[in-house]
């Protein structure tokens, strides 16, 4: 069943989007903390560590996924904000800190819900777009299927020819 697990995974990380491989990072980041959680309520140091580096390199894998050329100095905030993150993780394990651990797990989670805002608004925007576009499209050939002055399939003579109605 893991086999299927881990099949599906890769073939939808191998299928997805920019926007769909950040979010699935930060799903993978938050599932590793709160497993790190487990592990460490349950006593199993091993797996407790194997899961809080699961966490510290899929946020080093947002770390390095910013693009300084979007935003310089946002993208200097979100690398010191994903530089504490990993110390913290660090010090959670060291300190067995479960608090620690949901600190980071909050900070992740406010990330992910901005990211999927962002993602939401640039669905909307790509919507948008393709609608006014299809919109275009059909104006276009409305004005190349129907001549000026053709009301119906009757062309109108004088005073009306400009008009798409009469008195």
């Amino acid at each position: 069943m893991q086999y299927y697990a881990q099949e599906y995974m890769k073939d939808a990380a191998l299928t997805a989007s920019p926007l769909e491989l950040i979010r699935m990072l930060y799903e993978g980041g938050l599932s590793a903390i709160d497993r790190a959680i487990e592990k460490l309520q349950g006593g199993d140091i091993m797996g407790r560590g194997r899961e809080i580096t699961k966490a510290i390199e899929i946020v080093q894998e947002l770390r390095s996924s910013l693009r300084p050329d979007v935003d310089p100095s946002l993208v200097n905030q979100l690398s010191d904000l994903y530089g504490y993150m990993q110390k913290r993780l660090l010090e959670a394990h060291a300190q067995q800190s479960e608090s620690i651990l949901r600190e980071v797990s909050r900070l992740l989670r406010t990330l992910y819900e901005a990211w999927q805002g962002v993602m939401a608004q640039m669905q909307m925007q790509r919507t948008e777009s393709s609608a006014s576009v299809m919109v275009e499209r059909a104006a276009a050939r409305d004005e190349e299927a129907i001549p000026a002055g053709f009301l119906y399939g009757q062309e109108l003579q004088g005073q009306y020819s400009g008009r798409s109605w009469q008195l």
